[in-house]
């Protein structure tokens, strides 16, 4: 029987009484590389948020690993990574170890130090988005790719079943993208890790997800 990650059953949002989201049904399940697709003012990067529980429900309901999103207490079962240049100052003096090691944050208790057990657990993800070598590296001195990579690293510390990208390659070279997508195939087929991405890119996108939906303005 095939599992459910995601269930959004009649959703609908609006900003300042703007319908933003209107009667969106969608189903994702375990192990797929699902696409979200649309013109900028669709709201995919407000469903996206809608999942996280970022915003609240107006309309509808979301239904994550069977429950209910408002009662959900998986939320350690999800990883998320924005889009970089919105979302973090790659100025800020923290090497890719420090970075990554932030996504243990709300597992360990506040100001406590990291045991032998999540070192090796930030070194793992560290190599296994082939970074190994940079680990005390600072990441403003990175590339644009290898910066998501470090993103995607610190998604993945918690091990996450669900991971949601919000357009990650945006401002990132072909190549880099392209080394970043089989990342992403890695990840889904060999890990076993449930993807929602949202993406520009139609082109690229269609290599590699399981299936995509197009959001209409």
């Amino acid at each position: 029987m095939t599992e459910k990650v995601v269930e959004i059953k009649n959703l609908t949002f609006r900003y300042d009484n703007r319908i933003i989201l209107k009667d969106i049904n969608l189903t994702i399940n375990k192990g797929e590389f699902f696409g979200l697709i649309g013109p900028n003012g669709s709201g995919k990067s407000t469903l996206l948020k809608l999942i996280l529980g970022l915003l609240k429900l107006q309309q509808g309901e979301i239904i994550l690993f069977g429950k209910g999103r408002d009662v959900c207490q998986d939320w350690d079962k999800i990883g998320y990574v924005s889009q970089k240049a919105n979302s973090f100052n790659t100025g800020f003096p923290a090497t890719v170890f420090e970075v990554v090691s932030m996504g243990l944050i709300g597992q360990k208790r506040l100001f406590r130090r990291l045991n032998r057990e999540d070192r090796e657990r930030v070194l793992e993800v560290i190599r296994l988005v082939g970074l190994f070598d940079l680990e005390k590296r600072n990441i403003g001195k990175l590339s644009g790719g290898q910066q998501q990579r470090v993103f995607i690293a610190r998604a993945l510390v918690k091990k996450p079943q669900l991971l949601i990208l919000d357009e990650p390659t945006v401002g990132i070279d072909s190549e880099s993208t392209r080394k970043f997508f089989y990342l992403l195939e890695k990840l889904n087929k060999e890990m076993g890790i449930t993807i929602i991405m949202v993406s520009h890119d139609i082109g690229i996108l269609n290599k590699y997800v399981t299936r995509f939906h197009h959001l209409e303005v």
